[in-house]
C-alpha cells in the first residue's frame, strides 16, 4: 500500500541517508552512543521490510496478470494462425484464379492492340491510294478527245458533218 504523499522508496532513503540530527557525530560515522551508522542503517531498513515485503507481494500480481494477459495474446495468435491456415489452400486457389484471368485479359489486349496496329496501317494505306486514285483521269487516258478545227475527234473519229 502507498501512502498519500510518498512512495515506500522515498520513505527508505530518507531514513537511511539521514538519520536524526541527534544521533550524528562528525568523528568518524559514530553517533553518540557509539554504535557504528551502518547499524543503525540496518536496524532502519528492518523496521521497513514489511512494506517492501508487501511491494513485492503487488509486483508478484502485477506480474501474474501480465503473464495470464500474453498467454491470451498468445492463444488468440495460435488460433489466428490455424484459421490462417485452414483459409490459405482457397486463398491460393482463388489467386491462382485470378493470376489466369489476368493473364489471359492481357493477352486478348495485346491481341487487341496488333490488330488495331494492322488495321490502322490499312487504313493509312488505303487513304493514300485513294488520294493518288483521284489524281487519275480515265476517261481522258482512255478516249482522246481533240478538235481539228470545226470538227471534234475521239480517239482519231471525226465527229460532225462534212459539207
Amino acid at each position: 500500500r502507498r501512502h498519500v504523499g510518498f512512495s515506500i522508496k522515498e520513505e527508505t532513503e530518507a531514513i537511511l541517508h539521514h538519520p536524526p540530527p541527534s544521533f550524528q557525530d562528525e568523528n568518524h560515522g559514530y553517533n553518540s552512543n557509539g554504535v557504528a551508522d551502518k547499524l543503525y542503517q540496518q536496524s532502519a531498513q528492518s523496521a521497513l521490510s514489511p512494506p517492501i515485503e508487501a511491494n513485492a507481494a503487488e509486483n508478484d500480481s502485477a506480474d501474474q496478470t501480465e503473464k495470464t494477459h500474453l498467454l491470451q495474446q498468445l492463444n488468440t495468435l495460435q488460433r489466428q494462425r490455424r484459421h490462417l491456415q485452414t483459409t490459405s489452400p482457397t486463398l491460393s486457389e482463388h489467386l491462382n484464379e485470378w493470376d489466369f484471368r489476368l493473364s489471359s485479359a492481357q493477352q486478348t489486349y495485346q491481341n487487341a492492340v496488333s490488330t488495331l496496329e494492322a488495321v490502322s496501317a490499312k487504313r493509312i494505306w488505303a487513304e493514300e491510294e485513294y488520294q493518288s486514285t483521284c489524281k487519275w483521269h480515265v476517261l481522258g487516258d482512255v478516249f482522246l478527245i481533240w478538235h481539228r478545227g470545226p470538227f471534234g475527234t475521239i480517239n482519231g473519229i471525226r465527229l460532225g458533218k462534212s459539207a
